[in-house]
């Protein structure tokens, strides 16, 4: 039996042994690996021993490959420093349309979303939903969605930081924490979470589990319907989406800046180039290049116009309907 067993695995000392010696290699100290490693060859030549370590090998890289997938995050970027906001952006526009229109139906917050989005772009007409999801669908990159929504979202939590210090539930000082471009603290993120229906789990990596453990904050009132799992990175945040699959496709979508829109179309303001020699043209044309989007600043104006374009578009067009926002 272990004979068929050995033959099933496919003996192949040279093999087996090369594949359990170079796992080896990575945790045997160096001072003792001329003594160990020669040993573990030798034993090796065994073909019981063999198959047994070819197993144990096979476990240890299917183990390796488990937690690097476990550990794959989907990125968000640190555009005017608002990462928590866009862990919250992606993930909601990740969900379908019929829940997202059944969130808005039992949630004010998200009326709140869209009116300020009006506002912010100075868009005509009535702010309502459908429009605004057709907005989001035409800037369906990462990178858009994040400058599209980020600063509307952080004018929506400072309006409610303003209300709960009016309110005497926090303290006056907490506002100076989500003022444009500043780092916003776990706990302020989940005063527009919990009002979305949300429960927001904020996790560390390996290198920072020292620092906090997972937390979870949840509505105050009603259930939880849904989840954003969001994650300390070193004064960043990124997430996941509910499937390692999800979180690959986002990556790959976010990495080719040429399909964002509102990077090809917005204006880099000129005070956050790194040469202010170079045209705007030229230094775009490298950011594109460098595919790094954390330390530059866009002209609002600029990305209002193009806004205010697309949903002048968007406003006449029939209805469409979609199972999914991207």
């Amino acid at each position: 039996m272990l004979e068929q067993f050995a033959s099933l695995l496919g003996y192949v000392p040279a093999c087996a042994s090369s594949a359990f010696v170079c796992q080896a290699k990575d945790y045997i100290p160096d001072f003792i690996e001329p003594i160990i490693i020669p040993a573990l060859e030798t034993v090796t030549e065994h073909p019981y021993v063999s198959s047994g370590l070819s197993l144990l090998a096979a476990g240890g890289m299917l183990w390796r490959n488990y937690q690097y997938r476990n550990q794959y995050h989907a990125k968000a970027s640190g555009y005017r420093n608002n990462c928590g906001l866009h862990t919250v952006i992606n993930t909601w526009l990740s969900l379908t349309e019929r829940q997202i229109y059944e969130l808005a139906q039992n949630y004010p917050i998200f009326d709140e979303i869209v009116n300020k989005f009006y506002e912010f772009y100075q868009l005509p007409g009535q702010p309502n939903l459908h429009n605004f999801l057709q907005i989001c669908r035409l800037y369906n990159h990462p990178l858009d969605r994040e400058i599209l929504l980020g600063q509307v979202f952080r004018r929506v939590l400072q309006d409610n930081i303003q209300q709960l210090i009016a309110d005497r539930t926090l303290v006056a000082e907490e506002i100076t924490n989500v003022y444009d471009d500043e780092s916003i603290p776990d706990d302020l993120l989940s005063v527009l979470t919990k009002q979305m229906g949300a429960a927001l789990t904020i996790h560390n990596t390996t290198h920072y589990q020292s620092v906090q453990q997972a937390v979870t904050y949840v509505p105050d009132e009603g259930p939880v319907l849904w989840n954003i799992q969001a994650y300390h990175v070193g004064g960043h945040y990124d997430f996941k989406f509910a499937s390692y699959q999800q979180n690959v496709e986002h990556n790959t979508r976010r990495s080719n800046l040429r399909n964002s829109l509102l990077v090809q179309a917005a204006t880099i303001s000129s005070i956050t180039q790194k040469d202010l020699a170079l045209p705007d043209s030229t230094y775009k044309e490298q950011l594109l290049q460098e595919k790094s989007f954390n330390d530059i600043h866009l002209q609002e104006q600029s990305i209002a116009e193009n806004v205010l374009a697309a949903y002048l578009q968007i406003a006449t067009a029939p209805i469409q309907t979609h199972k999914k926002i991207f």
